[in-house]
């Protein structure tokens, strides 16, 4: 498949055996919303920037970020996101300096891209890949995007059970043979580490919902087990998102017993 070649040639990121997750989840601090629903998180490799999803109400989903120092925020910038649909699940392609993001509600969500610098403009200067389609289940509301190294490949996640992925040539093409990838169990909300073919997920097959780390094998997703020490079986996570070094996971997790989802990332300090 088009999303390995070129890439194999790269190390692999570290496995769980040789280079384990911190066992105690890091919570994202940001007084402005502490009480209010967030997920869909991309956070920088020196933890001094992050992306989210801010839930307002269920109408009512914005795209914001908000600057600080090892996971330590200040009040979130505002929206950096926000037109009349659903902004959901921000992904920043760092290589060329791009933001993506889902927006739209129901079977009309489809993926936008903009320069980070332009992200202020509330998307009015985006463009809509609309070659990828649209959500294609009633309840989902976001395509939840992200792409693997270089940018050529895009994952997304139209129906909340399957990843989809295409391919283009060039950065300013569209992306072309759109596919879906097969998987044992029900996933969405791709994350591509640095080596084009470890890919993280949100896992709904057993539970209220875990990261799940798996390998893409052609048009399979393979090996998929359970990340960390650090999830509780009694909560609900969800929307990973690898650093580009590999040695940060951001996620979004809703405790037991508690109404909205919050921030939380965990690290390791080794290579391989």
């Amino acid at each position: 498949m088009m999303a390995v070649c070129g890439c194999l040639s790269k190390p692999s990121p570290p496995t769980e055996s040789s280079c384990p997750w911190s066992t105690t989840a890091t919570a994202i601090t940001d007084p402005l919303i502490q009480n209010m629903s967030v997920n869909g998180p991309w956070l920088s490799d020196d933890l001094s920037l992050i992306w989210f999803t801010l839930y307002n109400s269920a109408s009512d989903h914005n795209v914001v970020w908000s600057a600080g120092s090892h996971g330590a925020f200040g009040n979130y910038s505002g929206a950096a996101i926000d037109d009349s649909n659903l902004q959901d699940d921000p992904y920043v392609d760092t290589e060329n300096n791009e933001l993506w993001w889902s927006s739209g509600s129901g079977g009309t969500t489809y993926i936008w891209v903009d320069t980070t610098s332009d992200a202020s403009d509330g998307g009015a200067m985006a463009t809509m890949h609309m070659e990828l389609g649209s959500t294609t289940s009633s309840s989902a509301s976001t395509l939840e995007p992200a792409l693997g190294p270089g940018a050529f490949d895009i994952y997304y996640s139209p129906d909340e059970k399957t990843i989809w992925h295409a391919h283009r040539e060039h950065i300013a093409d569209m992306f072309s043979g759109m596919e879906a990838l097969s998987c044992d169990d029900d996933v969405e909300s791709p994350s591509i580490a640095s080596d084009g073919v470890t890919i993280y997920v949100t896992d709904n097959s057993d539970g209220p919902g875990h990261i799940s780390q798996g390998t893409i094998t052609g048009t399979t997703i393979s090996e998929l087990v359970e990340v960390g020490q650090f999830q509780n079986p009694a909560w609900r996570y969800q929307d990973p998102s690898i650093s580009v070094d590999d040695q940060t996971l951001v996620f979004a997790a809703k405790p037991e017993g508690e109404t909205n989802d919050q921030l939380y990332y965990v690290t390791r300090d080794c290579t391989q």
